[in-house]
């Protein structure tokens, strides 16, 4: 009977820690730890990774999976991965041309800006 022992994963690098890394130019850096938030449901790290992966920074551009991160974003509610979306179906760019995804896409982020606006409402009851 084989046993397997496990040693305890170093904690990962914070949004923030993310964020500070992309705007001072470490974007290989700045991509690993978008990658690992992303993959725990983040959705402004799959956001940045999706955008990360559609401009080419700090990994090879790769338009599926630039649609992947941002479509993972846009279904948790994240406006700006939704606007993303629908701008790449607007314009052909990266995938096939189609309105009618980027209808659906730009209703969910009229969604979410809805959301957010109600949030900041309630915040200030």
């Amino acid at each position: 009977m084989a046993v397997l022992l496990f040693a305890p994963l170093p904690a990962l690098a914070g949004l923030e820690e993310a964020l500070a890394a992309y705007e001072s130019g470490e974007l290989r850096k700045a991509f690993i730890q978008f990658k690992h938030l992303a993959i725990r449901g983040d959705a402004e790290a799959q956001y940045q990774l999706g955008t990360l992966y559609a401009l080419g920074q700090g990994v090879d551009r790769n338009d599926s999976q630039a649609l992947r991160w941002l479509r993972h974003a846009a279904e948790q509610a994240h406006r700006e991965a939704a606007e993303a979306l629908a701008k790449m179906y607007l314009s052909g760019e990266g995938v096939e041309r189609d309105e009618a995804a980027a209808r659906k896409w730009l209703a969910i982020a009229r969604s979410a800006a809805d959301q957010r606006a109600q949030q900041q409402a309630d915040e200030c009851e």
